[in-house]
């Protein structure tokens, strides 16, 4: 009933939004058919991540726009339409963040197994980028939210203390995973054997384990603390050829 009287008494504040609404539409229409033209012409991978991450954002922001719009316009009272433009800006850095997500991972594994130098692709460095996008995010929100992030910061701070000391199994592991995937002493694909016994090829260094895979078959997960501790042999370095004393 609302709508119908808003539109009865002055329609234009109802035509502007579905304008900007519809605007918002043909925008997305029109960058998704030049992503999509120009990635089949130059089979260009970092522009078809971009293009699929895009595909949801693209109907949220004109939406959100559309509703800002509607709201500025509308007559409700200054302290609920100030609240609801918050909402919307948080919801807007929301699905920033998770699209800025999504393309930081996917541009991690496209690089790390394309570029020739490039750190290994593994879990590890996917979580960290994505961890660090998400924190931008945060602090973006926090900002826009006028919250001062200095007391934030140091309230981290002194509580980042207790939580060292409480999980120092799961940081050991992270660290020591951070410090197995730079150092490239142990890669993907190598054939390694520890001195405990286990052996198999590295498909996988995570924030918590590495995974080898057996000759057999089966997957063994070792702590990335055990394994920076460990006397290894990587069966692949210097190179693959090994000699055999006949």
């Amino acid at each position: 009933m609302k709508l119908l009287r808003l539109w009865l008494h002055d329609p234009m504040d109802l035509i502007w939004p579905a304008a900007i609404f519809a605007a918002g539409w043909l925008v997305r229409w029109l960058v998704l058919h030049m992503l999509r033209a120009w990635t089949s012409r130059t089979k260009n991978r970092p522009g078809l991540i971009l293009m699929a991450a895009l595909r949801g954002p693209l109907v949220i922001w004109p939406l959100i726009l559309a509703l800002h719009m509607l709201v500025q316009l509308s007559s409700l009272p200054a302290n609920v339409a100030m609240w609801t433009s918050r909402l919307l800006l948080a919801l807007w850095i929301l699905s920033v963040t998770l699209m800025s997500t999504r393309i930081a991972g996917d541009l991690v594994r496209y690089y790390g197994a394309s570029v020739q130098g490039a750190l290994p692709v593994t879990t590890l460095s996917r979580v960290l980028a994505q961890l660090f996008v998400c924190i931008l995010g945060a602090l973006w929100l926090l900002l826009a939210f006028r919250v001062n992030i200095t007391p934030v910061l140091t309230a981290l701070g002194v509580g980042g203390l207790a939580v060292a000391l409480a999980l120092q199994d799961t940081l050991s592991n992270l660290f020591s995973g951070f410090y197995v995937a730079v150092a490239r002493q142990v890669r993907l694909s190598d054939y390694i054997k520890l001195n405990t016994g286990e052996a198999g090829y590295v498909i996988d260094i995570g924030w918590r384990s590495v995974t080898l895979r057996e000759l057999s078959n089966n997957l063994i997960f070792i702590p990335n603390a055990k394994l920076a501790q460990a006397n290894v042999t990587n069966y692949y370095l210097p190179e693959k050829r090994v000699g055999v004393s006949l």
